[in-house]
């Protein structure tokens, strides 16, 4: 009874079962099992971001998910994944929120970020989660080099399923990422200076997808 008993609770409490796994695979050091629980610790810090399971355990798998990350050389993600931890779950523990900070730096290093007290500043100010979600897809995409575009286009993908605010330069993101450009190439053809034009023919429900490529190409050929 008390075996099933604690195995409802961990079914229950997902968050504390992948915090304490993260751990462990951590501890070992085991590249070939960091590497397969990845995917399902961003699963997790989905459930995070976007259902505000803050606390304790949501703190833990966002710091020991950055260090996965940096374990598998993985060092944009790392430092996006550091980032989320201080968007999403500002937490008083000053031994954790150091632990971060240098994992923070040490994957900065290996990337030639080198803002990261600006970074974790403006991440530690935005109260509104639009605005950290702006903020977090913003430092994807001018760190393109180094992240990896499906986390990215993911966490995109669920904000606009959830009605989030999603930014024009964001729009652009899709729009090109649905026409086939890659994630990199995508990113490259964003257009910062002319959001409101932009935004205009994305959000128009009276274009279909062949005329809004038209249009954005026009656009683009006056340049």
């Amino acid at each position: 009874m008390l075996v099933l008993s604690m195995s409802l609770n961990a079914q229950n409490n997902y968050i504390a079962v992948e915090a304490l796994y993260l751990k462990n695979v951590n501890t070992q050091g085991n590249v070939l099992l960091i590497r397969d629980n990845l995917r399902n610790a961003e699963m997790v810090v989905d459930s995070i971001v976007f259902r505000g399971k803050t606390g304790e355990y949501s703190a833990q798998v966002l710091a020991n998910l950055a260090y996965s990350y940096f374990l598998v050389h993985d060092y944009g993600l790392a430092y996006l994944t550091g980032l989320r931890y201080f968007l999403f779950c500002n937490t008083q523990d000053k031994r954790l929120n150091d632990f971060v900070k240098d994992i923070m730096q040490r994957s900065g290093q290996k990337i030639k970020i080198y803002n990261i007290e600006n970074d974790i500043s403006q991440a530690l100010s935005k109260q509104d989660q639009d605005q950290k979600l702006e903020f977090l897809l913003r430092k994807g995409v001018e760190n393109y080099r180094y992240f990896d575009g499906h986390v990215i286009m993911r966490i995109l993908s669920i904000a606009g399923r959830n009605g989030y605010k999603i930014p024009a330069w964001a729009k652009q993101l899709q729009f090109y990422t649905g026409l086939g450009f890659s994630f990199r190439k995508a990113v490259r053809m964003i257009d910062f200076n002319t959001v409101d034009n932009v935004q205009s023919w994305i959000d128009d429900p009276n274009l279909n997808f062949l005329q809004k490529c038209r249009i954005r190409f026009k656009l683009r050929c006056k340049k």
